[in-house]
């Protein structure tokens, strides 16, 4: 009896530990709601989108392109499992409540400028490295 107690005590605490795990998890209410804010749901529809016109098979003519099957709903129950895996559900309301405050409203319009000026010079980079001899 002591031999199928150490056995099956490993697998009883990897269970207690993944029910744990998810009782905190993210929902996809909080998902959506942090993908909205942050208009990563545009970006991931345009993603999502992309991905299905590389994988999709040749299709016959007349047959519409599966990319209206993509939407924000389809893209928040996709990434829920991924926010799950790195999030819990306080930290996520957490992230939430910060974004809609001032400072996180200028962080994410800043966020934005940055990204946009850091393309501009790294395409200033590549002219500048690829014009050295």
């Amino acid at each position: 009896m002591d031999g199928l107690i150490k056995l099956f005590l490993p697998f009883l605490f990897a269970f207690s530990f993944s029910v744990h795990a998810t009782s905190d998890a993210p929902t996809l209410k909080t998902v959506s709601t942090l993908l909205e804010i942050t208009n990563a749901d545009d970006y991931y529809v345009g993603v999502f989108q992309a991905m299905v016109k590389e994988h999709a098979v040749e299709m016959t003519t007349g047959e519409a392109m599966k990319t209206d099957m993509v939407s924000k709903d389809i893209i928040a129950k996709e990434l829920l499992p991924i926010y799950q895996k790195y999030y819990t559900e306080k930290e996520l309301l957490e992230l939430i409540t910060f974004l809609n405050s001032p400072l996180g409203k200028k962080m994410a319009q800043a966020d934005r400028n940055i990204m946009n000026d850091a393309f501009g010079a790294a395409d200033e980079f590549g002219k500048k490295v690829s014009s050295t001899k």
